[in-house]
């Protein structure tokens, strides 16, 4: 498996309630939005085991006059916050779970987060996910893969190294997205890094840029200031993260 570039960032949707994300959603992306989520667990509503059909399951739906596109918001914690709304921390007591509890952990970040799948459903590609008041962007993708992404800003004897038009159009396009979902921050990192391990403990934006600073202070790239100075890194020094507040982009929109 190659090391490629994982993104998470910030967003400022009302991640809380998931009918009023969809119509954020909806009027952010001008699309129809259906929202729900995906039987996908050998449990059902009343805690007898199933088998998953993994189908989706609507419970609303955001019309839109862009009908023929449909983004699909499925709420991953759906039917664990149902469970523990109906039952407390008493679910344990039902059929399913008196004598086996694989989905223990998804229960525990069940009561306190938030945890979003978005796909769009006409072009079939995932956005991403929102964690709650982050964003896990799914759909950008710098080709060149990690290690190149790393050389663009390293001391190189390689030409091709120093063209940046590749760099460039990625954030743009992360900028594009993130924009539209009210952030101002990413970061970059090799999807096969400790960072990524981050990501499942649905930390809340503040706490998982807190970490990155405790665990990385002396490895984090900022890429603004890094296009402004031009200062490359010794060839033999491979960041560890990146952080991208996209000033230079927003500059361009603005002037």
């Amino acid at each position: 498996m190659g090391h490629e570039v994982a993104i998470i960032g910030n967003h400022n949707l009302n991640f809380k309630n998931l009918k009023m994300l969809a119509q954020e959603l909806s009027q952010r992306f001008t699309i129809r939005v259906d929202y729900g989520y995906i039987d996908q667990y050998e449990f059902d509503e009343n805690g007898v085991k199933q088998e998953p059909s993994y189908q989706n399951i609507v419970l609303g739906s955001i019309p839109h006059a862009n009908s023929d596109n449909i983004l699909w918001i499925s709420d991953e914690f759906y039917p664990m916050q149902k469970l523990l709304q109906n039952h407390g921390d008493q679910y344990i007591e039902l059929p399913y779970f008196q004598n086996q509890n694989p989905y223990f952990q998804e229960f525990e970040h069940a009561k306190s987060s938030h945890y979003y799948h978005l796909h769009n459903l006409h072009e079939d590609y995932v956005y991403g996910y929102i964690q709650n008041d982050c964003f896990i962007n799914r759909y950008s993708c710098y080709d060149p893969r990690w290690w190149s992404f790393c050389r663009n800003f390293m001391e190189s004897d390689d030409i091709l190294n120093r063209d940046r038009s590749a760099l460039q159009d990625f954030r743009e396009e992360v900028f594009g997205l993130h924009s539209l979902l009210g952030g101002d921050i990413a970061y970059y990192y090799d999807n096969q890094c400790d960072i990524e391990a981050l990501t499942y403990e649905f930390y809340p934006w503040h706490m998982f840029t807190q970490e990155i600073d405790r665990q990385y202070k002396d490895g984090v790239v900022h890429i603004t200031d890094f296009l402004e100075t031009e200062r490359l890194l010794p060839r033999s020094t491979y960041p560890k993260v990146f952080y991208d507040d996209f000033q230079d982009l927003s500059k361009k929109i603005t002037s």
